[in-house]
Parts: structure tokens; C-alpha cells; sequence
């Protein structure tokens, strides 16, 4: 199978490497992003060398070759992390909840 969508992934604590792994199979994720274990980063490095790191996000949301972004943060975090991807027109793939309200969620699906 082909792999052409570029994916980025934002978060990469437990779910993250669950989503790395299972995305990794049908996409080429390309950047990872997180809140910079170093445990994590080692992870990433050892088991997904071709991902490259990257400790702003900005990294992600300005790469005009990344389609989509997958987002595994706290939940405080997808609001403003989604918001700020798709405003950056990335197809998002959040880890539920998408936030911790309707009038978020409303807002993220408005943009969308």
C-alpha cells in the first residue's frame, strides 16, 4: 500500500505511540510533536527513526507538505491545538474528547 498522506502527530504519551504505530501502517508521519519528554523522544528515535521531532508545533502547522495532524495531548490542550490546525487547513484526527465543551467543540466544527 501506498503511503501518501503526510501526517504530523502532537502528543506522544500513551496514546500517542498507539496512534504512531496504527497510523504509521496506512500514512508516512512525517513530524511528531510533544511537551518534550525526554523518555518519549527516546522512544520515538529508537522505534520511528525516519520521524523527526519537533519542539514547536509551529514546525507542524507552517509545513505546507503535512495533510493532517493527529492529536493526543491533555484534553485542555485539543481545543486550542485543533484550532490552530485546522486554521492551518490539516485534516485533524483528535483523541477524544475533542474538548472539554460543546461551545468548543461547536466552534472547532464551524472552522472545520
Amino acid at each position: 500500500m501506498k503511503k501518501s498522506n503526510k501526517i504530523a502527530v502532537v502528543g506522544i504519551g500513551k496514546w500517542g505511540k498507539n496512534l504512531i504505530r496504527d497510523f504509521s501502517k496506512i500514512s508516512n508521519i512525517t513530524k511528531c510533536s510533544s511537551t518534550g519528554d525526554p523518555n518519549n523522544i527516546k522512544w520515538l528515535k529508537k522505534n520511528y527513526p525516519k520521524i523527526k521531532y519537533v519542539a514547536k508545533l509551529e514546525n507542524i502547522f507552517s509545513d505546507p507538505k503535512i495533510d493532517a495532524v493527529i492529536i493526543s495531548t491533555s484534553i485542555e490542550s485539543h481545543y486550542t491545538i485543533a484550532k490552530k490546525a485546522l486554521e492551518s487547513k490539516k485534516h485533524v484526527f483528535v483523541e477524544k474528547p475533542i474538548s472539554v465543551n460543546v461551545t468548543q467543540a461547536n466552534k472547532l466544527i464551524k472552522i472545520a
